[in-house]
């Protein structure tokens, strides 16, 4: 049985996820981001100041090591998997969308004992 819902939380900002099937229930908890994405956001200002684009690619930069220091490529890294928090100027932006990501040396039975990271991963563009 899969249950897949949102519903607010007490601090109406974040979001909960339930999802369960037979033997095991997982629940997540989601920051609400009303601040958009960094593409829009480029789009929308033409450009950045060189303070701005540095606050970012920290930001960027910062997410990306967390995620390769626990293992995780996300492999699908472009602008507009990247939200902000709320619509401030300097406002903390967060990693979206791991559809696509991958556990490094994940030698699980499905992979059959292999580590891949071989195949193409991301957005085409036509």
């Amino acid at each position: 049985m899969l249950l897949n819902y949102l519903k607010p939380s007490k601090t109406r900002d974040t979001f909960i996820l339930l999802w369960s099937n037979k033997f095991t229930c997982f629940l997540y908890k989601f920051r609400l981001c009303t601040g958009g994405e960094l593409f829009e956001r480029i789009i929308e200002k033409g450009h950045f100041t060189e303070t701005e684009a540095k606050q970012v690619f920290v930001q960027i930069m910062k997410a990306i090591y967390y995620c390769h220091s626990n293992k995780i490529c996300h492999r699908d890294l472009k602008p507009e998997n990247f939200l902000y928090l709320n619509k401030e100027p300097n406002s903390p932006i967060k990693v979206i969308d791991f559809g696509l990501s991958k556990i490094f040396g994940d030698t699980s039975a499905e992979n059959k004992g292999k580590v891949f990271m071989t195949t193409r991963a991301g957005t085409v563009k036509i």
